[in-house]
């Protein structure tokens, strides 16, 4: 079973289509359960995207860079022996 708002839940309502209109999963939400399905399709917009298209890259971009980076960060903490300095600390060493 999926849970709404993950990436498989938004995957496969774009792969919903007039032949294939009933989502392949049922999602759980507590105690509650939701299939889904294809009421209506319209076309995208593509001059609003392309109006804004540099603007999405930059923000796709930056959230990949600060990921790379927390997993960076994250690896290093990993890594790290911390070594209290009882000269500053004493009560800890």
């Amino acid at each position: 079973m999926g849970e709404p708002g993950s990436s498989d839940l938004r995957l496969d309502a774009f792969h919903l289509s007039d032949n294939s209109s009933l989502g392949n999963k049922v999602y759980a939400v507590g105690d509650d359960f939701y299939i889904f399905y294809l009421v209506d399709k319209k076309e995208a917009d593509m001059s609003q995207y392309e109006d804004r298209k540099e603007e999405i890259r930059q923000a796709v971009l930056s959230r990949r860079v600060n990921n790379v980076y927390s997993d960076w960060i994250s690896s290093f903490r990993k890594k790290a022996e911390i070594i209290p300095n009882v000269n500053l600390f004493p009560n800890q060493g």
